[in-house]
């Protein structure tokens, strides 16, 4: 058998990711820096967020859950697109779970912790995922620090096996024959230790092959850090959006306009107003100026979700 393959011009190839190579110093490195990190930033009780994605192909057409696990609340939020997954995509997923949820538990917040895969949409060579960080940190008024995971050990990420890892034991045995299926599965997850998750459905379409220009990076407010800058990197808002939103958070409270139906113009942004203050929350202002796609309602804890709307 073995001579009629090598006829045919057939060869043996061996793994490569069998090979320790010369990264293990690196990698040994990243990872000590992150759990410094993890630690500090949860000290601190500003969100942790562990984040990753996945494909589906539904017979409606893909199906794209993008996860957030939060790792002080232990609670997940995720976002289903239903076209490309794209870095403004994975941006808008974070924005999104910010108005949806994060703001409720984080109002006096002024950093981010983001720990994401070290490839793909949300990959540290990925110009369009720190052009597009930058417009969140702006956005929210926080500092928003990345540390990307070594190449080779995405499987780690806490969203892994905390989050998505729980989503499929969910929904195992299930067809997954539409969105609003994926949607009522995600959002009925839960666990023994606690775990809650939302889902939101994204009918928002982002365009492939987005360049970002040179100027444009060169305008980011971005710091690398001192142990390994290429994997660990902090955006800090222009000063022109702590300018407006601490203006802002004089006065009201504002979410989404898929929320209250309430807009209000503020230099030439849309603004909703929200006048329901959750749990003595000191009000936050937070500009509605989201990447792209849709804001839909919410779903998960309950199960029984109308998609319809």
């Amino acid at each position: 058998m073995w001579r009629k393959l090598f006829e045919m011009d057939h060869s043996l190839h061996a793994s490569r990711k069998t090979l320790e190579g010369s990264s293990s110093v690196e990698r040994d490195e990243q990872f000590r820096c992150l759990n410094r990190l993890v630690k500090q930033f949860l000290r601190r009780g500003d969100p942790v967020l562990s984040v990753d994605r996945n494909y589906l192909r539904l017979g409606a057409g893909p199906a794209i859950p993008y996860g957030a696990y939060d790792a002080g609340r232990n609670q997940g939020f995720v976002n289903v697109g239903m076209a490309q997954h794209t870095a403004e995509f994975a941006v808008e997923s974070l924005h999104r779970r910010w108005r949806l949820i994060g703001r409720r538990h984080y109002a006096t917040a002024r950093a981010m912790l983001l720990c994401a895969d070290g490839g793909g949409s949300n990959g540290f060579r990925n110009r369009a995922w720190r052009y597009y960080v930058q417009h969140l940190a702006g956005q929210l008024g926080v500092e928003v620090t990345v540390c990307h995971y070594p190449p080779g050990t995405s499987k780690w990420k806490k969203v892994e096996h905390r989050l998505l890892s729980s989503i499929s034991l969910n929904w195992k045995g299930q067809p997954l024959v539409s969105h609003e299926t994926v949607i009522n599965l995600i959002g009925a997850t839960q666990t023994k230790g606690g775990l809650r998750v939302k889902a939101a459905l994204d009918a928002g379409i982002y365009e492939l092959g987005v360049k970002i220009r040179d100027a444009e990076m060169e305008r980011l407010n971005l710091r690398p850090h001192r142990t390994l800058p290429q994997w660990n990197y902090t955006l800090r808002p222009h000063e022109k959006y702590r300018r407006r939103l601490r203006r802002l958070s004089t006065c009201v409270s504002l979410r989404s306009p898929f929320c209250t139906g309430e807009q209000l113009e503020h230099e030439g942004h849309q603004l909703s107003l929200d006048a329901t203050f959750e749990g003595g929350v000191q009000p936050q202002a937070v500009l509605d100026g989201h990447c792209g796609g849709t804001a839909e309602q919410p779903y998960g804890g309950d199960g029984g979700v109308d998609v319809s709307r």
